[in-house]
């Protein structure tokens, strides 16, 4: 049956309430514009910081649960508000008809509730984080789930041996994305973007100024030393 995951518990198998109507909102962009005095010019500055600024989105759902005893009604109906209001902040939410992506989402408004005879209808609307989020990070190319109008095939994984290689990664996402990056050698040095970052130690490194732009990203790769250079990102889309 047709429904949804909020903080780990589906909305049917473990409460009863299927799906029986759904709008999945898109978030809208943030922009920063200025308009010369006496003039028709106007400058845009939302991508000043390196990327185009997005709100949250809302994605609204209409759950039913049907059931002859009135007390297993209202008991379905307060376990499953409950559990709606109970994280503090964005959690992973999935839906049924959106596989291999997730959102990360909250309930912060009331939920609607309307009763009639033996059925139950909720109207929840969750205040999600702007983009969905793939369930595998790029490189995996799992083909039974690989969507060739989204995903793209690609290395992530480069080898050196104490020699410098040029590679190229493609952020088939809607937002600038930070990678990890995870090194089995110690100084490696990264060159993108006109910025050069050095990895001192062997490890997982976060770096927020090393990003990769939507499209395709060129990277020099050098080190001293034998090892690979792993790069783990997700795509995020509209």
């Amino acid at each position: 049956m047709f429904g949804t995951t909020f903080n780990s518990l589906h909305s049917y198998e473990d409460f009863g309430f299927r799906v029986t109507m759904r709008i999945i909102g898109t978030p809208s962009k943030i922009k920063v514009i200025e308009r010369i005095p006496h003039s028709n010019q106007i400058f845009d500055f939302s991508t000043i910081s390196g990327g185009q600024e997005y709100t949250e989105r809302e994605l609204t759902y209409r759950y039913n649960f049907d059931h002859e005893n009135k007390i297993a009604l209202d008991s379905n109906m307060t376990a499953f508000i409950n559990h709606l209001f109970q994280p503090q902040n964005q959690v992973v939410f999935r839906d049924d008809n959106i596989p291999n992506y997730f959102f990360l989402a909250e309930v912060r408004d009331s939920i609607d509730d309307f009763e009639r005879r033996f059925r139950k209808t909720l109207t929840v609307t969750y205040t999600c984080y702007p983009f969905r989020i793939a369930d595998n990070i790029e490189g995996t190319d799992i083909w039974d789930t690989f969507n060739f109008l989204l995903d793209t095939a690609q290395d992530v994984l480069f080898h050196l041996d104490g020699n410098s290689q040029v590679c190229s990664l493609i952020n088939a996402g809607a937002v600038i994305t930070r990678p990890v990056i995870t090194t089995t050698m110690d100084n490696v040095t990264i060159v993108t973007n006109n910025e050069t970052f050095v990895l001192e130690k062997a490890g997982e490194h976060s770096m927020p100024d090393l990003v990769l732009f939507p499209g395709q990203n060129e990277l020099t790769i050098s080190s001293p030393n034998a090892g690979t250079v792993h790069f783990g990102f997700r795509r995020e889309l509209i």
